[in-house]
């Protein structure tokens, strides 16, 4: 469902449409939007909101000649929400703004420090009269315990805000093998004839699904993935051997050397990861699974993730 926007400026009904840039916008109500802001869209008033002026509150939640409610600031006034955020996370904060006359509009996200005042992270200013769409992008530190979101006008200003929504950046997976989901190696595939594998219950972590790795001789499940040049990623997989004295290892080579790589010795499960970077020119990448000194072995696996940082 797409919300037909009528932010409204004032005295005039603003209806955001293709010709102004703001069509196909994502309401707060469409099941693909992001809840982490919530009543973002002001249909239901000032709730989740905290006003600086609480008793202009009824004056501060306009409605537009279509009949769509809109946050509305004026002089100092502000509007700001807690929201749940994870640290070291980055974020897009978008949002529809109108009418900034007078003064500067200002958006800022950051930490709520012991006065209530919101240390900016990130802070942007607006101007303008016509209906606009923003997005400002961050990145969180490690403290997020009172993360805020915070609209506001200044000075003598005014200014009309809807449909603010905030969304983690979604991450870019190369490979993401949770086999209790996944019935699937692809795109991964025997390197020869030794190497039998199974997905089988109860052979993960926990008594999950796991892969069930098995060969008489050298051998591995390799696949070619598509990386790109000068990025970082993150290789992580838990892992574990049935073969005394035998290992199995994951690996990424590009263009032929090897940019990640991780054994695992024990009889248990263990976790591992390894961070790496993409050199600036790729003409080839794969990834690797087994052993390939010369040795049989019978290994378990499961939770193997290739991401982008």
């Amino acid at each position: 469902m797409f919300k037909k926007i009528g932010i409204g400026v004032f005295s005039t009904a603003i209806v955001l449409s293709a010709s102004i840039g703001f069509s196909g916008i994502v309401s707060a109500d469409s099941p693909s939007a992001n809840k982490q802001v919530r009543n973002g869209d002001f249909e239901d008033g000032l709730n989740n909101w905290i006003l600086s002026n609480p008793n202009s509150s009824t004056e501060n939640i306009g409605t537009s000649e279509t009949g769509n409610h809109y946050l509305k600031l004026i002089h100092a006034d502000t509007a700001y929400q807690l929201v749940t955020v994870k640290p070291n996370t980055e974020y897009t904060l978008t949002f529809d703004i109108a009418g900034s006359i007078g003064s500067p509009s200002e958006v800022t996200v950051g930490n709520l420090n012991a006065t209530q005042e919101i240390v900016p992270l990130t802070k942007k200013q607006y101007t303008g009269f016509k209906p606009e769409h923003h997005e400002i992008k961050f990145k969180t530190e490690e403290d997020v315990s009172n993360f805020a979101v915070k609209l506001a006008s200044t000075a003598n200003g005014r200014v009309k805000f809807d449909n603010v929504q905030l969304k983690e950046k979604e991450k870019s997976y190369i490979l993401n093998m949770d086999f209790d989901h996944n019935s699937s190696i692809e795109p991964l595939k025997p390197w020869d004839g030794n190497m039998k594998y199974n997905i089988e219950e109860h052979a993960g972590v926990n008594n999950s699904k796991g892969l069930h790795l098995n060969s008489l001789g050298a051998s591995a499940l390799f696949g070619s993935i598509t990386l790109k040049p000068n990025t970082t990623y993150i290789l992580s997989a838990s892992g574990k051997v049935a073969t005394p004295s035998r290992y199995v290892g994951a690996l990424v080579l590009v263009n032929g050397r090897t940019l990640a790589d991780m054994v695992f010795t024990s009889s248990q499960y263990e976790q591992k990861s390894f961070e790496f970077t993409t050199p600036n020119s790729i003409n080839s990448s794969e990834f690797y699974i087994g052993e390939l000194s010369g040795f049989n072995f019978d290994a378990y696996l499961d939770d193997i993730v290739l991401v982008e940082k």
